[in-house]
C-alpha cells in the first residue's frame, strides 16, 4: 500500500494513455481501488484525469467522508454520491469500485468494508454528461492541478476500459491477498 502524507501525490502529465477513457476517447471504464483514510475533516481526490481547468471523471471522498464519482464532459459535470459514509479512522480499508457506461450515462458505486467483511452499499445512477475527452494528467490521490489531496493509503488501483460487472468486482475483492501493509 502506498502510505500519502498531507501534500503527497502521483501526476502523470500529459498522459496520453490511450487506453484510460476520458483521454482522447469517451468510453465505458471501472475504476476499483483499496482505500483507508486516517483525514476524517478533509475532501481529497482519490484518483482524477484532469485538463485545463476541467476534468473527465474524478473518483472523491467529501467532508462528510461520503463517496462521490464525477463525470465531466469538457465544460459541464454531474456526480453520483454515496448514500453511506465510510469510517475514517485509519484502520478500516475499504474496496472502492464506480463503472460507467457512456453510453447509457450509467453509474455503479460499490463500497465493501474489507476490514469488517461487509458491503456497505450497491448503487447505481445515470448521469447528465457524457464522459468528455482531453489529453489529461492522471493524478492520484489529488485533483485540480495537484491540489485537494489528503492523508491516506490506497492499493491496488486499477482501471479497466470496460464496464466490470458486480460479480466481477466481488471476485477483485474475494481474490486478493486480504494482508494489508
Amino acid at each position: 500500500a502506498v502510505d500519502f502524507s498531507a501534500g503527497d501525490h502521483y501526476k502523470i502529465a500529459n498522459a496520453n494513455l490511450d487506453s484510460i477513457p476520458g483521454d482522447g476517447s469517451a468510453s465505458d471504464m471501472t475504476i476499483c481501488m483499496d482505500y483507508n483514510s486516517n483525514d476524517n475533516a478533509n475532501m481529497g481526490g482519490l484518483i482524477s484525469l484532469y485538463h485545463s481547468g476541467q476534468y473527465a471523471w474524478l473518483l472523491r471522498k467529501e467532508t462528510t467522508n461520503k463517496i462521490r464519482w464525477y463525470v465531466a464532459d469538457n465544460t459541464n459535470f454531474d456526480y453520483q454520491e454515496s448514500s453511506s459514509a465510510i469510517t475514517a479512522d485509519g484502520t478500516t480499508w475499504y474496496q472502492i469500485c464506480v463503472s460507467w457506461d457512456n453510453s447509457t450515462k450509467g453509474s455503479v458505486m460499490r463500497i465493501f468494508d474489507i476490514t469488517n467483511d461487509e458491503l456497505l452499499l450497491s448503487e447505481t445512477d445515470t448521469l447528465t454528461y457524457a464522459l468528455g475527452t482531453a489529453t489529461p494528467d492522471l493524478e492520484i490521490n489529488a485533483y485540480w492541478a495537484g491540489g485537494n489531496d489528503r492523508a491516506g493509503k490506497m492499493d491496488d488501483v486499477r482501471i479497466y476500459n470496460r464496464v466490470l460487472t458486480t460479480s466481477e468486482m466481488d471476485r477483485l475483492r474475494n481474490e486478493r491477498n486480504d494482508t494489508f501493509d
